[in-house]
Order: C-alpha cells, then structure tokens, then sequence
C-alpha cells in the first residue's frame, strides 16, 4: 500500500511537473536557435567588414579609389540583402517559437483538464466510500440503539 501511495505521488508530480519541464526546454532550445543566429550574423557581419577594411587598404590612387568605391555600392547591397535575410530569419524564429509555446500550453491545459477530471473523479469515489461508511455507521448505531432498547423493554 505504502508503495502504491508513492506511485501515486510520484505520477501527481510529473503531472504536475511536466508542464514546467516542456516549457523550459523550449525556453533552452529558443536561447540556443538564438544564439546560433547570433553568432552566425556576427561571423558574416564581421567578415563583410574586414573585405573592406582590406580593400580600403588597397587605394593608393584615383583609380584604386574609383574602384574601392565602385566595391562599397556592391557592400551596401550585400548588407542590405543579408539585413532582409536576417530579419526574414528572426521573424521565423519568432513565429515557431509562438507556435510552440502556444502548442506547450495547449498540452499543459489539457494535462491540468485531464489532472482536474482525475481529482474529480477520485474525490467522488472518496465521497461515495465515505457516504457508505456513514450509512453503515449509521445502520450499526441504529441497530444497536434497537437491541439495546429491545432488551430494556423485555426486562
């Protein structure tokens, strides 16, 4: 008996439990996508600067200077392209991280809906065993009220 409470006990605390574990793994896997992107826009941002840092190294003249300038239209659109494809990313990140915290608190109504109809259900079942042993209770009181006043009357 002792082994099944704490089967029990242990069930109501996953219960109870999951839906926290299921929301902070989806916090971690967010943190880590973000992360990811974050490092990966620092490495490309970087390098597009160190092109033209390089290349601006490389003016000595008009000519060079035409041509370094000529370079810096294409960086501008270079950077404009990977600002867009960023941004396009970050709002995907965005949006399945909604849907899934949405989708994690869909399953943690559900686990608290199905956890509140188990309680109701075995609260019923401990009300109906107690209504039982009140009856039968009160049934033993009564016949033993009858028997002794049955015996009283006889003498």
């Amino acid at each position: 008996m002792h082994e099944e409470r704490l089967k029990q006990m242990n069930a109501q605390l996953d219960r109870i439990s999951a839906p926290m574990h299921r929301m902070t793994a989806l916090m971690i896997n967010s943190a880590e996508r973000m992360t990811d992107f974050q490092l990966k826009a620092a490495q490309k941002y970087s390098h597009l600067a160190f092109v033209q840092w390089r290349d601006a190294l490389e003016v000595r003249d008009p000519q060079s200077l035409q041509g370094y300038l000529e370079k810096q239209n294409r960086y501008a659109n270079e950077y404009s392209r990977c600002l867009s494809e960023d941004a396009e990313a970050l709002a995907d990140i965005g949006q399945d991280f909604s849907s899934q915290v949405q989708r994690v608190m869909q399953q943690n109504m559900d686990s608290m809906t199905e956890a509140a109809r188990r309680a109701n259900i075995q609260m019923n079942e401990q009300m109906e065993k107690a209504e039982k042993t009140a009856e039968k209770t009160a049934e033993k009181a009564a016949d033993k009220s009858e028997g002794s006043s049955g015996r009283r009357r006889s003498a």
